[in-house]
C-alpha cells in the first residue's frame, strides 16, 4: 500500500483528475457525475475509492490526481472515521496543493452523528477547503460540483491570475 504524494506523476494537459474518497452510501457516483457533467472548459476524469491508502497494483497506470476530495455525510459517523483513517497516507505536500473536504447532507442538521466543527477543525489543520453540500435537490448537487471544479482547475494551475490562497480567504462556515 502506498501513500499518495503530489511528485510521481505528471500531470496531464487540459485535463483534471478527481479522487473522490469516502465511505459507501456518501454519494460519491451521484457526485461524480454531476462533476463529469459540469461545466468545464477541460477534460474532467473522476476516480473513486472508499478509502486510501490505494492499492499497490496498476500502480504505474494510475493517472496524476489533480484534487482529492474527502467526503464527511455528517449523518454518518462511520464515514468521519473512513476520512480520518485515510489521512495518514498522504503526504505533506498533498494538503495544500490537492485536498478539499465535502461535509456531505450538511442541511440536516437535526440529524447530524458529529458537529460540524469537526470537519471544519480538519480543514483548518491541513489547510485545505471545506464545501458544502446534499445530495437531496439536483441544483444544490450542481452548485457542488461547479466548486470542486473550480478549485480543481485552480489548484491544477489552469485557471490564471487566481491563486489558492486567495481562493480558501472564501471557505468557512456552511
Amino acid at each position: 500500500m502506498a501513500t499518495i504524494t503530489s511528485i510521481n506523476k505528471e500531470p496531464g494537459v487540459d485535463k483534471v483528475v478527481i479522487l473522490l474518497v469516502g465511505g459507501r452510501g456518501v454519494g460519491k457516483h451521484r457526485l461524480a457525475t454531476a462533476l463529469i457533467q459540469a461545466r468545464s472548459s477541460l477534460t474532467v476524469e473522476v476516480r473513486t475509492c472508499v478509502k486510501l491508502p490505494l492499492p499497490k497494483e496498476n500502480e504505474q497506470e494510475r493517472p496524476y490526481i489533480d484534487l482529492i476530495v474527502f467526503i464527511v455525510d455528517m449523518t454518518n459517523r462511520a464515514s468521519k472515521v473512513i476520512v480520518e483513517e485515510s489521512l495518514p497516507y498522504l503526504m505533506p505536500d498533498c494538503f495544500v496543493d490537492k485536498v478539499c473536504f465535502v461535509a456531505m447532507n450538511s442541511s440536516m442538521v437535526n440529524s447530524y452523528s458529529f458537529g460540524i466543527d469537526r470537519v471544519i477543525d480538519c480543514g483548518d489543520l491541513y489547510g485545505c477547503p471545506v464545501f458544502y453540500g446534499d445530495l437531496q435537490f439536483r441544483s444544490h448537487l450542481d452548485n457542488l460540483a461547479q466548486q470542486i471544479i473550480n478549485q480543481a482547475e485552480i489548484k491544477a494551475g489552469l485557471k490564471y491570475k487566481i491563486s489558492s490562497n486567495f481562493v480558501m480567504a472564501g471557505f468557512h462556515g456552511p
